[in-house]
């Protein structure tokens, strides 16, 4: 009677296998694309998306495959996300309710269908499934390196193998990862934040095959690519492109409270107040305390980004030399009544580097964004005053 039972459990089991396998077995007739939907209005979806749609009429299988989803149940959810620490997924959903959000928020989205045989797209699906394995589904995101788009891309590289072909040397100027951002970056406040965080791995140029790491510009590439059919001829990768959803792209502007105007009016407050206590021969510590105190408290943020976190593109952030985190140490120095005499070398050596700045600002390692300008114009000349009356007294 037991081994009845077990020769039946094993008869079971062979016919669960044989059904979970043929429920993800493609029919002749299946189709594999690429489906980019263009930037949204919250900051996760400024940069668009991509993902890979299974459509097979024949098994009645319609199914949206999305690298880069997270879980915001996850415990210590945000210590985790500003460290750097978060698990990313590859996720499934119905491609209808994936065309449904889109259409809602107006985003065009754009279908590539592949033009691969069925072994092809048979080996494309077993690598999703695969993935999608719970032990296989998380990884650590990586902005440049390792995000949604960039996993579509290694998808079909490790898939169709040798038998693709990226056109690897376009004719195109070079741009660093800061320069293919700035198109997606219309609303100054957001651009000007985006710009201050990351750190010098924004200023590298990226090869062509580094650059998909924007869905726009995979889809690009796949436009441009070729892969080898069966007869040895290198055909067009994409069969054909659709607009599954017809739209107008999100472009935010800002109005006249701008980074720029701001800046410009808080140098020309501060200055005309530097400008009053020189001619009467005062100075306002407590002006002082507020503005490097502010600018030091950036710094320690800036510091702290890049030695606490595991985000690479924040690293080696060189805004830490304008916005040094010892201003933060030394405010509670002005509220002091007597000064230590060393705290005039101090805003002396911060005047020259300051100035330094100012004179490098396009030949500097990173850069920097045009707004803070004013903003260093500020602190040379608070730096200034604040070396030539601590002097005197």
């Amino acid at each position: 009677m037991k081994n009845n039972l077990f020769i039946l459990t094993l008869f079971l089991l062979f016919c669960s296998n044989q059904f979970s396998l043929k429920a993800f077995q493609l029919s002749p007739k299946a189709q594999i694309s690429i489906i980019t939907g263009t930037p949204g209005e919250d900051l996760y979806a400024i940069f668009g998306h991509t993902g890979i749609r299974v459509y097979d009429s024949l098994y009645g299988l319609d199914i949206m495959y999305n690298y880069g989803t997270f879980d915001f149940d996850e415990p210590n959810f945000m210590g985790k996300f500003i460290q750097g620490r978060l698990n990313y997924a590859i996720s499934k959903e119905d491609y209808k309710s994936f065309l449904a959000f889109y259409a809602s928020q107006g985003r065009p989205v754009y279908e590539q269908i592949l033009n691969i045989n069925t072994n092809q797209k048979q080996a494309i699906v077993d690598f999703l499934e695969n993935n999608y394995l719970p032990k296989n589904r998380f990884y650590l995101y990586d902005f440049f390196y390792d995000n949604c788009s960039t996993r579509v891309r290694d998808v079909l590289e490790k898939t169709l193998k040798e038998k693709l072909l990226f056109d690897t040397n376009p004719s195109v100027r070079k741009r660093n990862f800061r320069d293919f951002l700035e198109n997606y970056l219309s609303e100054q406040w957001l651009n000007l934040g985006i710009t201050l965080i990351l750190g010098y791995p924004a200023d590298k140029i990226p090869t062509y095959y580094q650059r998909m790491f924007l869905p726009d510009r995979l889809q690009d590439a796949l436009s441009n690519a070729k892969i080898i059919d069966d007869k040895g001829q290198k055909i067009p990768l994409v069969l054909f492109t659709a607009d599954v959803v017809k739209g107008l792209r999100v472009k935010t502007q800002t109005g006249i409270f701008n980074p720029y105007s701001v800046f410009w009016l808080l140098f020309i407050v501060f200055a005309s107040v530097s400008y009053i206590g020189f001619k009467r021969n005062k100075h306002s510590f407590v002006l002082d305390a507020n503005l490097f105190g502010l600018v030091g408290l950036i710094g320690i943020f800036f510091l702290g980004m890049w030695f606490l976190t595991d985000h690479k593109a924040v690293k080696y952030n060189w805004n830490i030399i304008w916005a040094m985190p010892t201003h933060f140490l030394i405010v509670w120095l002005f509220l002091k009544k007597s000064k230590p005499s060393w705290l005039s070398i101090y805003f002396g050596i911060n005047t020259i580097i300051i100035a330094f700045i100012l004179i490098a600002w396009f030949v500097f390692p990173q850069k920097l964004h045009h707004s803070l300008i004013p903003i260093l114009l500020l602190l040379g000349i608070r730096s200034f005053k604040l070396y030539g009356f601590l002097k005197k007294i």
